[in-house]
């Protein structure tokens, strides 16, 4: 009832009511209206937390911008005296383990960063709900959250990856407009200490299929989650645990581990090296959330130490950091600013802004440099691991003198600059939250429209997280499964005989290495069987159709470079316990004579018809051989359409049959290219256990030179 109702109704019935008495015979009552509840948590009744008492509490959002679009700060790259790996070894400096941070006073004003610690210790009487309840309620990028992905790691790295111009999804040579992925390789990634993997599902599902992922992370909890990868291509993602493979324990500070991760990277990369590395380590600091840096010293290092051991010159690398007071970590970030050709230290709007959370992004590995760092990096980890233990009272404080870091003032006023920015964002925001514990009713009225307009920047749908994918085929076309299911066109004598392939030009050869194989291994001392898939020609690779670009039919040999990029991108070396992937040679119909000799190892031509063709893969470790059981013939142009060869120039040119017409370059509209039926149709499989109308090895080679020299004869009647 309304409490002024209620008053007028007792002094209507004379019921004794005034309101300077008190109820009662001794008018002992209270005479004011008893309040509401402040208890906050579960606390006692009584408790009162002075530091929050004020629930009228405002805050003025017009003094808090929400900025969507970010500005880049480089910092500043001065030439100095090229870097001397015994210099780096004179400045390597033990003393005592530290404990605190307060007197960390070199790289950031002094009362920045008594007020940063002295507000977080604000909220030390508060319990984790009141507190992420204030969170959300404070911070205006919240409701952003993981969006489609699967946690906010991943939109974490999608607002860097905008920000700085999407040199993580897309990465340039420097100074270029140059893709760093070739044409024949996939874009290759290392993330580590990422479990359970946002920053992986992220590059995954911005380059698709077409990326090769390799995971470090410790074993555990805090291991990847291949199965909640629901956007991307989890099948291309390849976790690494160190020195036992797949039984490792993904410790990044152990050296053998990274010697091992550093091993594995090269051979899967061709010596190449990764386009991309990534890191977002972290642990629980609970209780000691201000001395986090140096309790995370050995994971910046070796996070660092494993970006120089796998990224390819040019290559970039983004790594989550916390403070950075201390001069171990500023010499850290001296050293990269050494190797790389630029590097900043940005918090991204998705990053909370009330923790110290913070990342460097280095672009372009500098070759000429990174091998006298890393090596520098590598025995500073070595003795940092001697040194760890809690019974040792010193471990490494110095990798960089302070004197050196002075000396460059553009670097030494860049960090400072940062530190004192960042820090009075936080301390902004940590009084923000404090201010929500307060006052419960209050919220960022801009969470939903920052989320839209953050998305809309970084190009990410606002889609639901997708279910988890079930796996079905498709018929590619009314029937076709018809043709791809049934016995091909076997290759007899009668289709030499009767001149049914008229241009040779016009087909591709493939080695039929059957479906699984085995490889025979001739690496070591012992002769190894392994299976394996070949496989002949792909239709779809994920959810991309590769029969079609544009509306327009894809021709075979375009087919087999993404078959043979699909290869490097899925196979896992590591894990013994899969069966590798390997696609069939491809070999001009032309050359075909040469190549059967040249898969005849023993060498005896003139007995070549009793003779085993094997093919060794020089691709593969250890140059497997594996038997050729049969060549496949397919046409991939499309009638009227042929190839013939130029008698005068000795150049192959595109003939239409029906108008007539030459072409020296392949016809724009792709009409020359061979669709799947027509190609099938038109395909030949030349079966070497074939007993009926046998067409002998010999009587090939005869045929295709024949054929090579009527072309060159007849070629100059068109």
């Amino acid at each position: 009832m309304n409490p002024t109702l209620y008053q007028e109704h007792m002094e209507k019935k004379n019921m004794g009511y005034s309101d300077k008495k008190g109820l009662g015979i001794h008018e002992q009552g209270s005479t004011s209206i008893i309040e509401t509840s402040k208890q906050k948590g579960r606390r006692g009744l009584g408790f009162s937390l002075t530091d929050f008492a004020d629930e009228t509490v405002k805050w003025d959002f017009n003094e808090d911008p929400a900025l969507v679009e970010e500005q880049v700060q480089w910092c500043p790259f001065v030439e100095e005296t090229p870097l001397q790996l015994d210099d780096l070894r004179q400045w390597l400096k033990l003393d005592q383990k530290k404990r605190t941070i307060d007197d960390e006073t070199q790289f950031c004003d002094e009362n920045i960063l008594r007020d940063l610690l002295s507000s977080k210790t604000v909220f030390d009487s508060l319990s984790q709900q009141e507190m992420e309840q204030a969170r959300e309620r404070s911070n205006a990028y919240e409701t952003i959250r993981g969006a489609m992905f699967m946690n906010r790691a991943a939109i974490k790295l999608a607002n860097i990856d905008s920000v700085f111009g999407w040199i993580f999804s897309d990465p340039q040579i420097p100074n270029t407009q140059k893709s760093l992925v070739q044409p024949s390789e996939p874009f290759y990634f290392v993330d580590m200490c990422a479990g359970p993997g946002g920053f992986s599902e992220y590059l995954l599902w911005r380059r698709n299929w077409r990326s090769k992922g390799f995971g470090f992370t410790l074993r555990g909890k805090s291991d990847f989650r291949l199965h909640d990868f629901l956007i991307g291509t989890p099948e291309t993602f390849d976790p690494y645990y160190g020195v036992k493979d797949i039984e490792g324990d993904g410790d990044i500070t152990n050296p053998e581990n990274l010697d091992a991760l550093q091993s594995y990277v090269h051979k899967c990369t061709m010596d190449a090296g990764v386009h991309v590395a990534t890191a977002d380590g972290g642990f629980s600091v609970e209780g000691q959330e201000n001395i986090q840096e140096i309790l995370s010293k050995q994971l910046y290092l070796c996070q660092f130490l494993t970006a120089l051991s796998v990224l390819r010159p040019g290559g970039n690398f983004v790594c989550k950091l916390f403070d950075l007071f201390t001069p171990f970590s500023v010499g850290l970030v001296y050293l990269m600013y050494r190797t790389f050709n630029q590097i900043a230290i940005h918090k991204p709007v998705s990053s909370r802004p009330a923790n110290s959370e913070r990342y460097i992004i280095c672009k372009g590995l500098r070759e000429d440099v990174c091998h006298i760092v890393r090596t520098y990096m590598y025995e500073i980890n070595v003795i940092q691991c001697k040194h760890r233990s809690d019974t040792e009272q010193n471990d490494v404080q110095t990798i960089v003198p302070l004197h050196i870091i002075k000396s460059n003032k553009s670097f030494y006023d860049y960090i400072v600059a940062s530190n004192n920015r960042l820090g009075e964002h936080q301390i902004r925001n940590l009084r923000k939250i404090r201010t929500f514990v307060s006052n419960s009713k209050l919220i960022d009225p801009r969470q939903s429209d920052i989320r839209q307009q953050c998305l809309s920047l970084w190009k990410i749908p606002d889609n639901q997280r997708p279910r988890r994918r079930a796996f079905f085929c498709n018929a590619l076309d009314q029937g076709i499964d018809n043709y791809i299911l049934n016995t091909p066109n076997l290759l007899k004598k009668c289709v030499l005989n009767q001149n049914q392939i008229v241009s040779l030009f016009d087909y591709r050869c493939v080695l039929s290495l059957g479906d699984p194989v085995l490889l025979l291994s001739c690496g070591g001392r012992t002769l190894r069987k392994k299976s394996a898939i070949y496989i002949v020609d792909a239709y779809f690779i994920g959810d991309e159709n590769i029969l079609m670009n544009n509306e327009r039919p894809v021709v075979f040999m375009e087919r087999f470079r993404l078959m043979k990029l699909f290869e490097r991108a899925i196979n896992k070396p590591a894990r013994l316990d899969l069966v590798p992937i390997r696609i069939s040679e491809q070999l001009r119909c032309e050359h075909l004579d040469s190549s059967i000799e040249k898969l005849c190892q023993s060498g005896q031509y003139d007995q070549i018809d009793n003779e085993k063709l094997w093919y060794v893969n020089e691709h593969v470790e250890n140059k497997p051989r594996v038997q050729v059981r049969g060549i496949w013939f397919f046409k991939f142009v499309q009638h009227p359409w042929t190839i013939l060869l130029s008698r005068s120039r000795h150049h192959k040119y595109f003939y239409n049959q029906n108008t007539r017409i030459a072409e020296n370059e392949a016809p724009s509209d792709s009409s020359h290219v061979a669709c799947l039926r027509s190609m099938l149709e038109n395909s030949f499989y030349w079966d070497f256990s074939n007993r009926d109308d046998i067409v002998t090895k010999s009587h090939m080679i005869s045929f295709i030179r024949n054929k090579n020299r009527d072309q060159q004869q007849s070629s100059s009647k068109h």
